[in-house]
């Protein structure tokens, strides 16, 4: 009898043991977008050349923070500029408490530096020549690594390139050129983990695009969308462009054999400009230019391949817009979706708050299943701090009991009063967009969440129209 009870505690305790190391555990990865850190903030208020800019030409970037100090007098955080030191460092300090949790990694999803940063380098240098421009942009650089990896110092750090990343101009790429030959080794610096960083060389050279293997077996693959973008093609981006789509066919592929899953992660977001389709007004215009962030062929052959490989697909991750948006995309099957969340900017240059974000995943099936928004008040002068703005599940879906951001996202009807939060948090809890301004909800927001093509984006938009006059 003593030697039954004591195989039957043997099993017990082996089968207590094996479910609890089968039960899912959360993992979490921050993301933070557009920067657009502005070392000239301050030097309107000189007559060029801007001592500011002068001493920084001739301090190593680790030492920047002098420079900085010294003139802080003259330098101030406001809506309606990019980022000054002073939201850098409190940004900064945000990232170095979330790192406490131990995320997997973080992404920076591009735009680290000031829109018009030649222009403005140009105008308080006194040099309309533009010496030593790209010089300056490369130690830019050099000091906001550094300042990454102060804050994070034990984390990985993923970055995709922005449209305004590049020596040669915005949304213009150099393929194999000085840019990416340089800021190979600066970001390669932010990735602690040797095969990892390894992984971020093999391709990055090439046109700035990537892919990780992450640890629960998922594969990270970082776009350069910029070279997708509909905006100052070349030929030579046209032939970058070409390769990215092919290698991307081709890691999606490779994750699918292999059985990985798959979080693609970019810049410059396919789908429907909203804003600019706004702005144009008439079906006119529409007719001669869709209003797409990509070019046509690249955005119906990536929606094709996401389609495709829907099954393997934990999400996209997109920046760009400065606002804090979602869409979904349907598998191939219609049977379910891909979620893609966008990422908020840390510039408040277009009237937002500050934001970012801290997802989490289960690491058994990979599924994204939430996210903490947290952003900073610039509304609150001196006394903002960073603070939870809110929790998605916790507006989306508060009595889940099987959470996922697909559901969440499913559960944001054009009528209902999740439809008020949407509007809240676009904008970083800020009334500047069109979609509360000038109260362009339906058709345009609406139809964008669920349209990521032109042709369905503008039947719905048609559709809610008719709507609209019928009643």
């Amino acid at each position: 009898m003593k030697k039954i009870s004591f195989i039957f505690l043997i099993v017990f305790f082996s089968l207590h043991m094996t479910l609890a190391f089968a039960q899912p555990t959360l993992k979490k990865f921050i993301a933070l977008a557009d920067i657009h850190f502005s070392p000239f903030i301050g030097c309107d208020q000189y007559t060029p050349p801007c001592p500011i800019l002068n001493e920084l030409r001739a301090t190593p970037a680790q030492s920047w923070d002098l420079v900085f100090q010294k003139y802080a007098d003259k330098i101030s955080t406001n809506y309606r500029q990019d980022t000054d030191y002073f939201l850098l460092q409190s940004t900064l300090t945000e990232l170095n408490t979330l790192a406490q949790q131990k995320p997997l990694f973080i992404l920076m999803l591009g735009d680290f530096i000031a829109h018009n940063f030649f222009e403005q380098y140009n105008t308080y240098s006194a040099d309309p020549s533009g010496a030593n421009d790209a010089e300056f942009m490369k130690k830019t650089f050099q000091y906001l690594a550094y300042k990454l990896n102060q804050a994070a110092p034990r984390t990985n750090i993923y970055p995709a390139l922005g449209n305004n990343d590049s020596y040669t101009g915005n949304y213009l790429v150099d393929p194999n050129g000085p840019f990416l030959n340089d800021t190979a080794d600066i970001f390669a610096a932010l990735i602690k983990d040797k095969q990892a960083r390894e992984e971020f060389k093999d391709t990055y050279f090439n046109a700035g695009y990537y892919a990780i293997t992450l640890p629960q077996h998922i594969r990270l693959i970082v776009l350069n969308s910029v070279l997708f973008s509909s905006l100052y093609t070349t030929s030579i981006k046209q032939k970058a462009a070409d390769e990215q789509l092919i290698w991307l066919q081709n890691q999606l592929n490779q994750a699918n054999q292999q059985q990985q899953s798959v979080l693609l992660a970019m810049h410059v977001p396919f789908g429907i400009d909203v804003f600019l389709d706004i702005k144009m007004k008439t079906d006119i215009v529409r007719y001669f230019i869709h209003p797409l962030f990509w070019q046509a062929v690249y955005n119906e052959k990536v929606l094709f391949l996401l389609q495709q490989y829907s099954s393997i697909l934990i999400g996209t991750l997109p920046a760009h817009i400065h606002a804090d948006t979602f869409q979904l995309i349907s598998g191939k099957d219609h049977a379910h979706f891909i979620p893609s969340s966008t990422t908020p900017s840390i510039s408040p240059i277009y009237g937002n708050n500050p934001g970012l974000k801290v997802f989490s995943f289960n690491d058994q099936t990979h599924e994204l299943i939430n996210f903490d928004a947290y952003f900073y008040p610039l509304n609150e002068g001196k006394t903002a701090q960073w603070k939870q703005e809110y929790n998605f599940n916790a507006i989306y879906q508060p009595n889940c009991k099987s959470c996922s951001l697909v559901q969440g996202m499913l559960n944001l009807h054009k009528d209902n009063r999740l439809m008020s939060s949407y509007k809240k948090y676009y904008a970083v809890s800020q009334n500047t967009q069109p979609l509360t301004r000038h109260k362009k909800w339906l058709p345009y927001y609406w139809c964008n969440i669920h349209n990521t093509d032109w042709e369905s984006y503008r039947h719905c938009e048609r559709s809610e129209a008719t709507q609209s006059f019928q009643h």
